[in-house]
């Protein structure tokens, strides 16, 4: 047999050598019992003599479950138990009143035992029951920390004061470390701020917490758990720390929840689409039934009593009917608009556009008497754009039938330059905007709670799609009093150029 390496099989082989020269034995071995008592085999430790040596503990072996029993103090002579009086001698090997192995030797032929043998024999014995305990403890030791070395959860103990006394390599590489002697000596609540100071707040023991943040980036989520391990017959306590790395599953959830969130935002979209569908037949087949039941009135009464009427009265019919096909067709247009504004079909030619003149002919067309529209500022260095001036047109009439239909005396119109940009400004002296509708009141269909009887509420939805389709923005600005509204047109092409739609 090799000599073993370690000091505890070193001190066993010496030990052993001395008993089988004291005892004069012709084989000999020590065993040394498993882990666990109801394990079967024993592991040679040492062996002197021939090849009936391991017949003999092969033959042990087969049994030694059930012998352990009869080794405890109690059960026959704890020292000496013989298996065969004149030939073998099994001597169990003791940790205080623990069997930990044996010690076999064994002869050819009778062997004569005095006291003093006796007596010299046993404290070999003991000495080899202590190495052997030793032993097995330090076998323990490495498959238990072999064990934890291989785990893949982050383990650390810590001592009383908070630092860490070991750390395994999972640890380290949690943590980004390139060694676990990195970690030792270290306050471990300082290296993973997620944890609490236990050193202060034993209460908290056992401790468990999901999902902390760790690592040099942060980045690695794990699952902790500290508990208290006491040694030394409960004088020394120590704190075993846990991290189960959980970045996979966390990272998993989350992007559980970000699909959640995005099915719940379309889910909301869908439901906001079929109030808006809803709403929208509701609003539209109420806002055409009565232009047109006024267009079919006058086209009735001009059949039934054409030749009849006077020429004013027939000039009043044909005013009615201009006006309904005109309203008729402001509301078509405007459905258009905002189908196209939602569907991303929206188009603009690219033309110059003279801004100026647009709000200028847009403010004598929307002229009444009744109410003072006027153009109060116009710079003479607002620059040409390039737009749709159809649109744009589009956008001014939009604006100033709001602006009209909510003021009480007065509506002005200014304009000027502002960051590269035409800035178009619309008050009227009406009621405020309120803070929580400045963008609500952008929205199709929306109606403000003082907006008058009638229409639909295209307009300013109309008008930003149109606005924003030219590279500019609208806003409903806070003002003092009345409500005011701003328009950023940029100088030139918008980003991406424009596409002529043919018409």
């Amino acid at each position: 047999m090799e000599r073993p390496g370690g000091v505890e099989s070193r001190l066993i082989w010496h030990n052993f050598q001395a008993a089988v020269q004291l005892a004069q034995a012709d084989a000999a071995a020590v065993l040394a019992r498993p882990f666990s008592p109801e394990e079967d085999g024993l592991e040679v430790l040492a062996q002197f003599g021939d090849e009936s040596v391991l017949e003999t503990v092969e033959t042990l072996a087969a049994v030694a479950p059930e012998r352990w029993e009869h080794l405890r103090p109690g059960h026959g002579d704890p020292i000496v138990w013989r298996l065969s009086p004149a030939h073998e001698r099994w001597l169990p090997l003791y940790l205080e009143r623990d069997p930990v192995g044996y010690l076999f030797l064994k002869y050819q032929a009778p062997r004569h035992w005095s006291e003093e043998l006796e007596r010299r024999l046993k404290t070999l014995v003991d000495a080899l029951g202590f190495h052997v305990a030793m032993w097995r403890l330090s076998r323990e030791a490495q498959l238990f920390r072999a064990v934890v070395d291989q785990s893949v959860d982050a383990i650390a103990i810590v001592d009383g004061q908070g630092r860490v006394v070991y750390a395994n390599g999972a640890h380290a590489r949690l943590l980004g470390r390139s060694s676990p002697r990195d970690l030792v000596g270290r306050r471990l609540d300082q290296i993973v701020p997620g944890l609490p100071d236990f050193t202060r707040d034993s209460a908290t023991l056992p401790y468990r917490a999901q999902e902390i943040a760790v690592g040099p980036d942060r980045q690695r989520w794990v699952d902790s758990h500290a508990f208290p391990v006491t040694v030394d017959d409960n004088q020394r306590r120590y704190l075993a720390v846990i991290h189960r790395d959980v970045t996979g599953p966390h990272e998993l959830r989350r992007r559980l929840e970000v699909k959640n969130d995005e099915l719940s935002a379309v889910n909301a979209r869908l439901r906001q689409a079929q109030l808006t569908q809803e709403t929208f037949l509701a609003m539209v087949t109420h806002e055409l039934k009565t232009p047109l039941h006024i267009l079919l009135n006058a086209v009735a009464t001009l059949k039934r009593r054409g030749d009849a009427l006077e020429e004013g009265a027939r000039q009043e019919i044909l005013e009615i009917l201009e006006e309904s096909g005109t309203q008729l067709g402001v509301l078509i247009e405007d459905l258009l608009t905002v189908t196209r504004i939602q569907t991303g079909a929206l188009t603009v030619e690219a033309e110059p556009l003279d801004l100026v003149r647009e709000v200028e002919s847009c403010v004598q067309c929307w002229n009444d008497d009744r109410i003072a529209l006027r153009l109060e500022s116009c710079p003479n260095e607002v620059p040409i754009l390039v737009g749709d001036r159809r649109r744009m047109r589009q956008v001014l009439d939009n604006l100033l039938a709001n602006a009209l239909a909510h003021c009480r005396t007065q509506v002005v119109i200014s304009m000027g330059l502002e960051e590269q940009a035409v800035v178009l400004e619309i008050w009227n002296d009406g009621e405020a905007i309120a803070e929580e509708e400045r963008e609500q009141i952008f929205q199709p269909f929306f109606r403000g709670k003082h907006s008058p009887p009638g229409g639909v509420g295209l307009g300013l939805a109309v008008a930003r799609g149109l606005v924003e389709a030219h590279g500019g923005r609208i806003e409903a600005v806070p003002t003092q009093d009345g409500a005011r509204f701003k328009v950023w047109l940029p100088y030139g092409s918008p980003a991406g150029g424009f596409q002529d739609d043919g018409r």
